[in-house]
């Protein structure tokens, strides 16, 4: 949002662009804070991001869903994906 619409409202330059040096400080704030969301994402909220062992129960429950869904195949969703695309 600031890239795009800051330049607006600067005086800097005649054609509503940023100066270099409003240029340099965004890319650094950009960065340094992406830095800052991925810190936090791969320490704080590492958990959020890694999957847990599967129980047996899971496995279970996982072999009767693909029993249950193996009717569905490529040629049933490439038909559905035609039909769908020929209605609009």
């Amino acid at each position: 949002m600031i890239g795009l619409i800051l330049p607006n409202y600067t005086n800097s330059s005649p054609d509503q662009t940023f100066s270099p040096v409003q240029a340099a400080f965004l890319t650094l704030v950009s960065v340094a804070l992406y830095g800052i969301f991925l810190t936090i994402q791969n320490g704080r909220h590492r958990a959020y991001f890694r999957t847990a062992r599967p129980t047996t129960a899971a496995k279970d429950a996982k072999r009767k869903w693909r029993i249950v869904h193996e009717v569905y195949s490529v040629p049933y969703h490439v038909l559905l994906l035609l039909a769908y695309m020929g209605r609009w």
